[in-house]
């Protein structure tokens, strides 16, 4: 993970006014199209990077003395590099200390930074598909596209990836039958799916 290093990159996640906040921390994210350019006119980069994740730190005064601080960000960095793969491929995260993060247990700060990123990863989808719902269709995982419905005795799985439909009752007697169709012979109008009853 990259690190925001200028004031004009910090500016532009604080100013973007998206976070996520727990008892201890603060993460303020900004999400980047991947095919994004640079930005500005004046050759200077004003938005995230475009080429992956970038961390900022924020940790005040208020948290405590310069040893202190620097106890804080050694840890946050860890736990950043620890859950950089929750957050969005492409965004600036800049994380913020709060004064009660100095006297915090790790594993506390560890649970806290884990949910945060989480989140991050959940708001960013959900500012995504407001913008540009199909492109994020082909990016969910199977399971999100997978959808179970289940009723009393019989269970019914449809599968997008697969176009395949299975249904299993069983009888009251609890033999279970299971017939196959092939796709050749399965009903014209179903689209070649294979059934099972």
């Amino acid at each position: 993970m990259e690190r925001l290093k200028s004031h004009r990159d910090f500016v532009g996640v604080l100013k973007k006014r998206t976070k996520v906040s727990s008892k201890d921390l603060v993460v303020h994210f900004l999400v980047c199209a991947p095919n994004a350019g640079d930005g500005g006119s004046d050759g200077k980069d004003t938005g995230p990077s475009p080429s992956g994740r970038r961390l900022g730190l924020a940790v005040s005064k208020a948290v405590g003395k310069a040893v202190t601080r620097n106890r804080v960000k050694r840890r946050l960095r860890v736990l950043a590099k620890r859950y950089e793969n929750l957050l969005p491929p492409h965004c600036d995260v800049v994380i913020r200390a709060k004064p009660s993060a100095a006297h915090a247990e790790f594993s506390s700060l560890d649970e806290q930074a884990a949910k945060l990123f989480d989140r991050v990863l959940v708001r960013s989808r959900k500012q995504s598909e407001k913008s540009g719902g199909a492109e994020n269709a082909a990016g969910k995982n199977e399971e999100e596209r997978r959808s179970t419905m289940q009723t009393g005795s019989s269970k019914q799985t449809v599968a997008d990836s697969t176009e395949s439909h299975t249904l299993n009752d069983v009888p009251a007697d609890g033999d279970q039958t299971t017939t196959s169709l092939a796709p050749e012979a399965a009903n014209p109008t179903s689209g070649g799916r294979t059934v099972q009853a």
